[in-house]
């Protein structure tokens, strides 16, 4: 699963090529087909610099146009791995135990690469390649199971925290975990 459009991937006609190079790389080296729900950022760029039809004609490659939340959290518990530079997708990735390469030089979600969830590798094509190569060929085993956003219980964490204050009674939830 692949998702590109911080101003710094996707604003220069240079930086596009090198998106390009490194989708052209991707689906030479794996067999796995690559979805890419394309924000309208990144379809206006690569429309702008030429190169929508280049990434149209990579084999392997589906790319769409950006897609719901729902379907994107389907999206992303069925990938082997997310490569991606937005930051809310390093986040939720997590939680599905997909290993996550971010697109950035720089991140502000640091906790998931400190955790070992998430690795930054920058923008360089053979990096990416690399640290994709070795994500992949992980089992689901050596991932960390321990999520640095959270175990997924928030909504029923709320919920116990909202109903007993209405209802004026001890929270029901005794696991409140780490």
């Amino acid at each position: 699963l692949l998702t590109v459009h911080r101003e710094e991937n996707v604003d220069s006609a240079e930086r596009v090529e090198e998106i390009c190079d490194t989708i052209e790389g991707l689906a030479e080296t794996f067999s796995l087909p690559i979805v890419f729900p394309a924000h309208p950022r990144t379809f206006d760029r690569l429309e702008r610099f030429g190169a929508l039809d280049r990434v149209k004609d990579v084999r392997g490659l589906q790319i769409v146009e950006a897609v719901g939340y729902l379907d994107f959290l389907k999206l992303t518990g069925n990938a082997a791995l997310v490569l991606t530079d937005s930051g809310g997708i390093q986040e939720g990735a997590p939680t599905f135990g997909v290993p996550v390469l971010v697109l950035r030089e720089v991140t502000e979600r640091p906790e998931g690469i400190e955790a070992g969830v998430a690795e930054l590798v920058g923008t360089n094509r053979k990096l990416i390649l690399e640290r994709s190569r070795a994500a992949l060929a992980r089992s689901a085993s050596d991932v960390p199971a321990t999520n640095p956003y959270g175990d997924g219980r928030a909504g029923a964490r709320i919920a116990d925290i909202v109903v007993s204050d209405l209802l004026g009674r001890p929270r029901a939830m005794e696991d409140w975990g780490a």
